[in-house]
């Protein structure tokens, strides 16, 4: 409902959401399947999506309300 309202601390909280599920998934392939990340392209459109989120929000932040 935060990002939605297009609230502040919900694009902070997207960013929290997909770094946390980034290592999750990090740690499946790495870990527990034992793969490289090479191999897994779920991971890596899941890699570049959440750096294009961490990356971005600074800039939307200035022009959002708190």
């Amino acid at each position: 409902m935060l990002l939605l309202g297009g609230r502040r601390r919900g694009a902070d909280l997207a960013c929290l959401i997909m770094v946390t599920d980034v290592a999750a998934n990090w740690y499946a392939v790495h870990g527990i399947r034992h793969s490289g990340s090479l191999a897994e392209p779920g991971l890596q459109r899941l890699t570049a999506f959440a750096l294009y989120a961490v990356v971005v929000t600074p800039f939307r932040r200035k022009h959002r309300s708190a």
